[in-house]
Parts: C-alpha cells; sequence; structure tokens
C-alpha cells in the first residue's frame, strides 16, 4: 500500500510539474461542464493549439489566409467531435455554428461568405469579361453549395430559362464566377449560399446581390 501510494504521489507531483509550466485555462463547454485546458504548441505562426489534459485537442485558432484581422477557432467535444466553430473579424463575431456531441450541427448565425476580391471597383465595361472570387467558411462536418444569377425582383417567380441560375463548386473555401453585361446601365447579380450539414439536414441559407454600373 504504501508503494502504491507512493507511487501515485510521484504520479501528481509529475503531473503537477507538466501543467504549471503550461498555461493552464479553466473552460466550460456549451452544457457549462468544467474542464482544463492548456496550451499544447503552435503549429505555425497562425495556429494554436490547445490540448485538454490527459489527452484531445480542445481547440484550434488560425489566422484566416488571405484576409487581415480574422481569425478562425474551432472547440471540440473530449470524444474528438465539434463543439463550435467560430470566424471573428476584428474581435467581433460574424459567423457562429454550434454542434452536439455527436458532431451533428444544430444552429448557425451570420453570413457564410468572408470576403471577395478581383473587381475593385463595381464599375466595369461593357461586353468585357471580369472574374470575381468569393470566400466561404469552413465550418466542419458542411458542405457549402452556391449558385450565381442574374437578379429578379421575385425570387418565387424565377423562369430558370430565361434567367438561370448556375452551380459553381466550393473549391479551398473559394468560387469564382464570371460578370459579363452586353448592354449599358446598372445591373445586378445575386448569389444564394448554403451550408448543409453532412450528418444531418440541418441547413443553413442566405444570399447576396452585387450591383455593378455598366459603361461604354
Amino acid at each position: 500500500m504504501v508503494k502504491k501510494n507512493k507511487v501515485y504521489t510521484l504520479f501528481l507531483v509529475g503531473c503537477i510539474g507538466l501543467f504549471t509550466s503550461c498555461d493552464l485555462v479553466q473552460v466550460r463547454n456549451e452544457k457549462g461542464n468544467l474542464d482544463f485546458v492548456y496550451k499544447k504548441k503552435s503549429d505555425s505562426d497562425s495556429t494554436i493549439v490547445l490540448k485538454y489534459i490527459f489527452g484531445g485537442v480542445y481547440g484550434k485558432k488560425n489566422k484566416v489566409k488571405n484576409f487581415r484581422n480574422m481569425e478562425e477557432s474551432i472547440v471540440f467535444y473530449r470524444n474528438g467531435n465539434p463543439q463550435s466553430y467560430k470566424l471573428h473579424y476584428k474581435g467581433n463575431l460574424s459567423y457562429y455554428r454550434l454542434y452536439d456531441e455527436n458532431g451533428t450541427a444544430i444552429k448557425a448565425e451570420g453570413s457564410a461568405i468572408i470576403g471577395e476580391d478581383s473587381i475593385t471597383t463595381d464599375t466595369v465595361f461593357v461586353g468585357k469579361n471580369y472574374w470575381r472570387d468569393v470566400y466561404f467558411v469552413q465550418p466542419p462536418n458542411s458542405k457549402i453549395e452556391v449558385m450565381v444569377g442574374e437578379y429578379v425582383k421575385n425570387p418565387k417567380t424565377r423562369d430558370l430559362k430565361k434567367h438561370p441560375l448556375f452551380l459553381h463548386e466550393v473549391i479551398n473555401s473559394k468560387i469564382t464566377y464570371n460578370c459579363t453585361f452586353d448592354t449599358l446601365g446598372v445591373k445586378k447579380q445575386i448569389l444564394y449560399w448554403g451550408v448543409e450539414d453532412s450528418l444531418s439536414n440541418f441547413f443553413q441559407k442566405g444570399s447576396a446581390i452585387h450591383q455593378y454600373v455598366v459603361i461604354p
């Protein structure tokens, strides 16, 4: 018994020594249960990894490539499934996705679009080909679906033969679509996006309108 107690004491001393040398943090999960995590390492200059005590990744934080002041973070349950996905811009929460312990999405808020580029001005020349890049969030256990087409006032009465919607595949969180106008004036295109959960029928959707002034 004395030997077992001695071994156990040495084990505790070793654990205390290990975790006091790290940044130990007290956290609570979405259900309010208490746990402890510590900063294990940085995978790179922009990624921070947090670990549960006695194994398992608690969370990862990293800066979003190509976008300044934007940070992405994922928190995991102890079983390894995602608990939450968050995107912050300049410290403010811009997108949020919550999961149950099975890794199934149960709630989502915010726009899935995180940024755009390629066209620095919305004034374009008639008949000229332009390409626009749009970037999206990348939450775990999900698939992004995107359709782009000419804007119509009432989408319920859209004639897809006259005003088709084109499906775009999201590759590395980005789509690239064409902007070409044959007539002058103010033109609008609409982008529909949807984030589909890969484990259930949970589906979040939204849209964005892009307006252009077409000149000679």
